[in-house]
Parts: C-alpha cells; structure tokens; sequence
C-alpha cells in the first residue's frame, strides 16, 4: 500500500516551467490576433446602430421634401426631422443645403461614442438629390465618410 502511495505522488507532479512558459506564450499570440479583430467588430457593431438610425431620419427628409417642394428648407429645425434627430441616441446629425439649389443637400451623421484610430468620430455622409418626378436619390458622399477608411461600413 505504501509503496502504491508513493508511486502515485511521483507521477502527480505538474507541469514544468517550459511547459507553462509554451503555454503563456500561446495564449499571448492568440490574444494580440484577436483583439484587433475585435475592436473592429464592436466598431462596427456600435456604428450599425448609426446607419439604422438614418433610416427615420432620412424619412423625415423625404417627408419634408414632399410637403415643402425645397430641400434649403427641410434643416435641423424642420419640425419632423427635429423630431427624428431627437430620437437618435448617440448620434450626431448635420444637414448641409445647398445656397443656390432646392434640389441637393447633404446629411452628415457620426457616432458620438465610436472614435476612429486618429481619434476623430466616425461619420457617414450621404447626398440626396431630387430627381424628376419628384422623389430623392440618395448617395454616400466616399470622401466625407470616415467609416469607409476603418471598414466599419460599407458603400
């Protein structure tokens, strides 16, 4: 029974230090791979929320453009897109109309809460323009659109 005992303890010893120092080291490279690919990931997850957002802005304009005939006219203090911009949480909305055409404007929204790597917000911009029969086509402004530069949206 002894002889048993002491022969179980002898093989229940643990690990060595290189095994230790293997894995540490493994564990270490698993975690500077992944942990980029996961800030990206919830960058992207938490700018999603901007772009779905837009959606009851950007009806909001296509409202106001609908009863007002002129897009100089359809800004932050427009009743409804007031009201739309109240309800964005996290979000940042500027409406740039055009000074001479009722036709254009540009919607620039950004996350007040995602920071790019240069330490600016992220933003999306996007075009609308009034095409004949009355209805807006709506673009993304690439070289206003700081997500694009990180791959946190898409066109």
């Amino acid at each position: 029974m002894q002889k048993l005992r002491t022969t179980l303890l002898r093989s229940a010893r643990g690990f060595s230090l290189i095994e230790l120092m293997v894995a540490i080291a493994i564990i270490g490279i698993l975690a500077v791979v992944a942990l980029p690919a996961y800030q990206s990931y919830v960058k992207r997850a938490e700018f999603a929320q901007v772009i779905e957002d837009w959606d009851a802005l950007k009806v909001a304009l296509e409202l106001c453009w609908e009863l007002e005939g002129d897009l100089r006219k359809c800004d932050t203090s427009h009743g409804g897109i007031a009201a739309a911009i109240k309800g964005l949480a996290g979000v940042g909305v500027r409406i740039y109309t055009s000074g001479g055409s009722p036709y254009t404007t540009q919607v620039r929204l950004f996350s007040t809460t995602v920071l790019l790597s240069d330490g600016s917000y992220a933003a999306i911009q996007y075009t609308a323009a009034a095409v004949k029969g009355g209805t807006l086509r709506w673009g993304i402004t690439e070289n206003a659109s700081t997500c694009l530069s990180e791959d946190i949206c898409s066109l």
